[in-house]
């Protein structure tokens, strides 16, 4: 069980003001500095940067999906306007899903945890003694802290205000590589002040726990953000202060030798990691990795885990609420659903479905083309009029008449990401919080950027000291989980493995982003999916049908259920399967079942990753929010045609 909570508000009312108005006009929140000279309270003074993380329109629900919506391999399933509006990437300043009147949105929580940081590391420097083990955590911790923030930030709105230091303070919006600069200096500290997570010297939780950062965390955040420092993105050609400037997708850094430097500095990062644990760091099986986040598992050495963003158990946080698959009268039927009905909204791009090798262990972990369903007798599989001996024949074990849970096929339109489950839990979930922890940083995305970084990223220059065999071995290492032999070292093999591996982790928007592919990829996806719904081109040799088994999982069942099973020998969702099954015969187990129309109703039509492929190359970002813009004297404008 996590060891980390999040402490009220009124815990830390004594000794943090309000940061709400930080880009406003008036001064940024104050410290009292006694604070800084106990380890205790200015461990309660950090918590409550980790506390804007649990605000509504922050992580606990929205920025917990939607920020990375759509991309070519996930996408929105919500219907509501609001939502499709920024994933479908047509919103404008008056969007209310992120922003609301009272300063608890998503740019006032984010800017929120900005000042704390920023006071907490003025503090620490003015006031604490940097001798004690610590104060020099707290330091790096809130280093750490400042740039994932500023990193978020830069992520979903491009340039933006930031802060150095109290003394810094401004609320103008500046060009991000102001802000990737400041990110780069603070993840550096970080680096210096935070030990190795499993050392005697990380203090109290944070030792050995994956909630709180540490040296490892520090290197991946820092290859992370340089990795997009060095890429491409879509900024304004000119800058003008109060908008207005024309805008295309451009390297972020225009001197080559630079980029060149910032690919280096990623690179040297990810070694440092490497080095520190070899490939020991790298869990053996892909679906422990989601398994250990749902089930609560903190233990830094017992995880693939670098750093989560942390919720309380059962009270703060809906990140499975938003990112498990759906399930339907599941509570007391399926092991650890909660009652009503979770949102479900991230759903796999189908084209991603059939790009996956047959034999690659990540597809059935990361796709799951069904949802619980918990209910008497199990007719809705097969048709209500099934009698209990097709359903007994259908259903190992089952007498045909009791209650059960099981695996109802949805559709291709509604192939849920299957990372995050339920029936993964180790406890019971009680109602839409959760508690489940963020993930942000795994080892995998170490060795794949330290590839990525050594082949000198999209300009394909190695920078000095690149180990290009490591960097082969990084990518093989990743591949070799997953059943695959190894490819050639290139872009477009680090490319599509990064779809692989992280799909639905929020971080493929990001990476299209960086490599100038945002565009063109989104455009391509709908073209191929126009092509897998004729199954004409590349999926001439794929079909509309599925075929699968039923296989008993007790261990899955609720306390209303006598047995549950789950979905197994599931055939058609792949290239080439177009016939039936080896041994296909209905009477002995297998259902058939339609899989792309419904009643003559195509599905993958329905899907749309944006609204206007006329709008894709200058609406990337999300627009600055009017709430922000009517608060802030002329500081803060928005590019982009918004």
């Amino acid at each position: 069980m996590k060891t980390f909570k999040y402490i009220a508000m009124a815990a830390i009312a004594a000794t943090m003001v309000s940061c709400d108005d930080f880009f406003d006009t008036e001064s940024p929140s104050a410290i009292d500095a006694s604070v800084f000279t106990s380890a205790s309270q200015t461990s309660l003074v950090i918590n409550g940067v980790y506390n804007c993380f649990g605000e509504d329109y922050s992580y606990r629900k929205r920025l917990s999906w939607i920020q990375a919506m759509n991309t070519d391999i996930e996408y929105n399933r919500k219907t509501d306007a609001g939502y499709k509006a920024l994933t479908e990437y047509n919103s404008n300043p008056a969007n209310t899903q992120v922003s609301r009147t009272n300063g608890k949105d998503a740019w006032g929580t984010l800017t929120s945890a900005m000042c704390r940081a920023t006071s907490i590391i003025d503090g620490i420097h003015d006031n604490s003694d940097l001798k004690k083990s610590e104060f020099r955590y707290f330091l790096g911790e809130a280093y750490f802290l400042r740039a994932f923030v500023t990193l978020e930030m830069v992520k979903m709105w491009g340039d933006i205000p930031f802060m150095a230091s109290n003394s810094d303070f401004t609320s103008l919006k500046r060009d991000r590589n102001e802000a990737f600069e400041q990110i780069r200096e603070d993840l550096q500290n970080a680096r210096v002040y935070l030990p190795w997570s499993e050392s005697d010297s990380c203090v109290g939780i944070a030792k050995n726990n994956i909630c709180r950062p540490n040296r490892a965390a520090a290197a991946a955040l820092l290859a992370r953000a340089d990795l997009m420092y060095a890429g491409l993105a879509l900024r304004p050609d000119t800058w003008i202060n109060g908008g207005g400037a024309s805008c295309s997708v451009q390297y972020n850094i225009k001197d080559a030798g630079k980029r060149l430097e910032i690919y280096k500095e990623a690179m040297n990062a990810c070694k440092e990691v490497i080095d520190h644990y070899g490939y020991s760091k790298l869990s053996d099986d892909y679906s422990q990795v989601f398994k250990d986040l749902c089930q609560d598992k903190t233990s830094f050495t017992n995880t693939e885990w670098l750093w989560v963003m942390p919720m309380e158990d059962g009270t703060r946080g809906q990140f499975l609420n938003f990112n498990a698959p759906g399930y339907k009268n599941g509570n007391k039927y399926v092991l650890n659903c909660p009652p009503g009905t979770v949102q479900s909204a991230v759903c796999v791009v189908p084209t991603l479905i059939f790009d996956f090798d047959p034999k690659d262990k990540r597809k059935w972990v990361t796709i799951m083309p069904s949802i619980w369903t918990g209910a008497t007798n199990g007719k809705d599989a097969i048709g209500s009029s099934a009698t209990a001996d097709a359903l007994k024949g259908l259903f190992p074990e089952h007498d045909g008449t009791s209650n059960i849970a099981y695996q109802k096929k949805t559709s291709i339109k509604e192939c849920y990401l299957g990372k995050y489950r339920y029936e993964w839990c180790s406890r019971e979930i009680s109602s839409g919080d959760d508690g489940i922890d963020i993930p942000v940083l795994r080892y995998a995305d170490v060795l794949l950027m330290y590839a990525e970084a050594a082949k000198g990223g999209i300009d394909g220059v190695s920078p000095d000291g690149a180990d290009l065999a490591l960097a082969q071995d990084c990518l093989n290492k990743v591949r070799d989980r997953a059943g695959l032999g190894p490819v050639a070292l290139n872009m477009e093999n680090i490319e599509n493995e990064r779809a692989f591996e992280f799909c639905g982790e929020m971080i493929r928007k990001f990476d299209l982003m960086r490599w100038g592919l945002f565009g063109t990829n989104l455009k391509r996806a709908m073209t191929r999916m126009a092509e897998l719904n004729a199954h004409t081109g590349e999926f001439s040799d794929t079909r509309g049908k599925i075929y699968f088994k039923y296989v008993k999982n007790d261990n899955l069942k609720g306390e209303d259920a006598t047995h549950a099973y789950e979905i197994s020998n599931l055939y058609g969702l792949a290239h080439g399967e177009v016939d039936e099954p080896a041994g296909f015969d209905k009477n002995a187990g297998w259902i058939e079942k339609d899989f792309f129309t419904d009643g003559g109703v195509d599905y993958i039509p329905q899907i749309k990753l944006y609204q206007d492929e006329s709008i894709l190359e200058y609406r990337q970002y999300w627009p600055i929010f009017q709430e922000q813009l009517s608060s802030c004297d002329g500081t803060l404008w928005n590019d982009y045609g918004y």
